[in-house]
């Protein structure tokens, strides 16, 4: 709809500007005029002076019909062709009631509309003329009424009609339904995916698998290859079991390990009792447990598998204080068939394994020209029951012998063996421009789980009756999905504080002083002992500064301060502060989840539902389903909008 019909339609004139500072009625609708500001109305050509107490002759005409657009016109001061004196409008209701509609700092709320005999009965008590059924109709929802007593009284129990279909079409106008539906009859015909919902449009659709693209040879997407036949097993036939305690097996065969820093002391997973979703404070970081006896670097490495199954039932295990367990997260036997299945598949734990073996024989250079990923870095005598045995680890092309680079592409095979059992290869330095990080974890987490013909596989829901439905692997482990999930998002992160790191001169303006290589992961570590200050070429202190862009920085918490006292100045108070919250026994969470399984188990279908809603909820609030049309909204965030 163009600019000038909005504006008719809102108010029921248009202004243009034939010159520089001179502002004239170029259109006007006389039966909208008439009916809220009475018989006195301006003809075609008569200068508009002020409009809402302000003055417009500084104004650009731009301006000027961004208030038509956005604003109710309470007031406007106007002088005809033929005569000199200027000439005061306000509203007929205004005038009824003794006071603006429109007031800064005094925004009100409307209630039902008005009906014809109240309007036509104020109208016969103050001499202003009798509104007909065709003048009511063409002004439909744009009618003022009495204000309420006192602020914030209103009824919430009043829905406001969906306008007419005929206006709908011309407006853009039409209101969503909360209550959601899957569309399980129309899974996606290139991967299966069957996450969608009735209403979604083609862009939604594609989310899963861009429409087959990822399929298209020479796509830089890393697919990982169907679960192998132990693990398909256990997750199949010990589902609950392997979805709550992946984490367990996956934290005691991960050649990597994930570890977290924050300033609290008390660690990054917080603890809390009760269903629960993960909570981390702070940042993850990954490194080689080069000098522990506890992870699957050493397990697979000295072929310890006994002592692995050991450290798990000690460590994973809860037992109470007579020393038996209550609540198991390991069993042994799991863990010693998982074990085992690595060392035929795994090519990172096939290194591991050849390199424990070679060590007893061959000298350190000779052992390094044999290996793929992982250097020894060095072999050390200690006194325990392996002398000159022990081994540290170092990645090839890596500055740290311990760490594990930002935007190495082995990170997740390292990390979570579990999720990437051959060892595929995930999201780094050689593919990160040519798939984003939303799409890249949106692929992982919606493409189903196919069996090694192809087939989809399938598991029945909690909706009466079950559905059977296609699921991935970082599904059904939910608890080790939810850890991967936090952790690529805190790797995301640090990624961007890196950039801001080394671009400090281009981000804020200034010449840059010398080339430096991020894109492939160079240079990106810090050099100092924190990440806000670091030592230049004269050895001064330079600090770091993070742009507005970057989302909680002090400078993008200032400018949302800013723009809030803008909105306040210009439009006053809020009249109300609206929550919206998820409830995990919405039917449309409970039909999608697994045997066994709660909300708070699959994340990915808890915000889907709730990020749905929350988009219908304020797109009936912007078109004015709860307050009525004269209250759309604007929006001026994804979840705030001003009434």
């Amino acid at each position: 709809m163009s600019v000038k019909r909005r504006c008719l339609n809102k108010n029921g004139f248009f202004i243009s500007s034939p010159r520089s500072s001179l502002f004239v009625f170029s259109e006007i609708i006389p039966a909208l005029m008439q009916l809220k500001f009475g018989q006195n109305i301006p003809e075609v050509g008569s200068q508009v002076l002020m409009l809402n107490n302000r003055d417009i002759s500084r104004y650009s005409i731009k301006y000027v019909r961004n208030i038509l657009l956005t604003q109710d016109i309470s007031h406007i001061q106007y002088s005809n062709p033929h005569d000199a004196t200027a000439t005061d409008l306000i509203p007929i209701m205004n005038t009824l009631h003794g006071q603006s509609l429109d007031t800064p700092g005094d925004r009100r709320m409307l209630v039902a509309r008005p009906s014809l005999m109240q309007l036509n009965a104020n109208a016969a008590n103050h001499d202003v003329p009798i509104v007909t059924n065709e003048l009511q109709q063409h002004a439909n929802f744009l009618l003022p009424v009495e204000p309420p007593e006192t602020r914030g009284n209103y009824d919430f129990n009043i829905v406001f009609p969906e306008p007419s279909r005929q206006r709908a079409r011309g407006d853009s106008i039409y209101f969503k339904a909360l209550h959601l539906s899957w569309d399980l009859r129309k899974p996606c015909v290139y991967c299966g995916c069957v996450m969608f919902f009735s209403d979604d449009d083609a862009a939604a659709r594609k989310k899963c698998c861009d429409n087959g693209r990822i399929f298209t040879p020479g796509h830089a997407y890393p697919h990982l290859k169907p679960l192998p036949a132990v693990l398909l097993k256990y997750c199949m036939q010990f589902k609950n079991h392997m979805g709550r305690n992946s984490v367990s097996y996956n934290n005691v065969l991960s050649l990597g390990v994930c570890g977290i820093e924050n300033e609290s002391g008390h660690g990054g997973f917080e603890t809390i009792h009760g269903d629960h979703s993960l909570l981390l404070h702070g940042r993850m970081y990954h490194f080689l447990p080069n000098n522990t006896r506890t992870g699957g670097l050493y397990f697979f490495t000295y072929d310890a598998m006994q002592e692995m199954q050991n450290y798990g039932d000690r460590s994973m295990n809860q037992r109470d204080e007579n020393g038996e367990i209550k609540h198991y997260r390991f069993y042994p036997n799991i863990g010693g068939a998982l074990y085992d299945e690595q060392k035929q598949i795994n090519y990172l734990v096939q290194e591991c394994v050849a390199q424990g073996e070679r060590v007893r024989q061959e000298i350190m250079p000779v052992i390094n020209l044999t290996t793929t990923t992982f250097d020894i870095a060095s072999i050390v005598s200690e006194d325990a029951n392996r002398p000159n045995r022990r081994i540290f680890y170092q990645l090839r092309d890596q500055r740290n012998s311990s760490s594990i680079n930002l935007m190495s592409n082995i990170m997740e095979p390292l990390c979570y063996p579990l999720l990437f059992p051959f060892g595929e290869k995930g999201r780094g330095g050689d593919n990160r421009k040519a798939i984003k990080f939303n799409d890249y974890i949106l692929h992982r987490f919606l493409l189903p789980e196919r069996n090694s013909d192809g087939e989809l596989l399938l598991m029945p829901t909690q909706s009466s009756p079950p559905e059977l439905v296609p699921f991935s692997r970082f599904q059904v482990m939910f608890r080790l999905g939810q850890t991967y999930l936090v952790d690529m998002l805190s790797r995301s992160i640090d990624y961007r504080l890196q950039f801001n790191k080394f671009s400090q001169h281009t981000l804020f303006g200034q010449t840059r002083p010398e080339s430096q290589d991020i894109e492939n992961g160079e240079n990106l570590e810090p050099e100092g002992d924190d990440g806000e200050e670091t030592k230049g070429d004269d050895n001064t202190e330079k600090k770091t500064f993070l742009s507005q862009s970057f989302h909680g920085s002090r400078r993008h918490l200032l400018s949302l301060a800013q723009n809030a006292i803008c909105l306040v100045t210009e439009y006053g108070r809020p009249t109300l502060f609206i929550t919206f919250t998820c409830n995990p026994n919405w039917p449309e969470i409970k039909e999608m989840l697994f045997e066994g399984e709660t909300a708070f188990d699959r994340a990915d279908v808890t915000d889907m539902v709730f990020h749905a809603k929350l988009e219908r909820f304020l797109h009936n609030l912007r078109n004015g389903k709860y307050f009525g049309q004269r209250h759309m909204c604007r929006s001026y965030s994804s979840n705030t909008v001003r009434l």
